[in-house]
């Protein structure tokens, strides 16, 4: 049934069938939906939705930490490069003076 790509992910599913319980032991009251893969209830499917969220918001923490840590690297990485060329030619104008 998950190859099904026309019915969207989050439709209730009702369940007739009297000889087949219906899956993870939900009752036939219409809490039964389809989440793209397979009939679900409807509590393992906000529990699907919010650790979806919940990774995605970790996956953005970690994506917003990164880029502020390569910026910080990057600001340091030029601060550390002008004081290096500034003793440079610093050295540099002493040593041509000295000769």
């Amino acid at each position: 049934m998950s190859d099904i790509k026309i019915i969207p992910a989050g439709t209730k599913v009702t369940w007739r069938a009297e000889l087949v319980p219906p899956p993870h032991g939900a009752q036939p009251t219409g809490e039964l939906l389809w989440d793209g893969n397979d009939i679900i209830t409807r509590r393992m499917y906000n529990e699907s939705l919010i650790t979806q969220m919940i990774e995605k918001s970790k996956s953005e923490r970690a994506a917003r930490i990164t880029k502020v840590l390569l910026v910080n690297a990057i600001a340091i990485g030029i601060i550390v490069a002008i004081i290096s060329l500034r003793y440079y030619l610093r050295l540099k104008k002493q040593n041509s003076t000295d000769d």
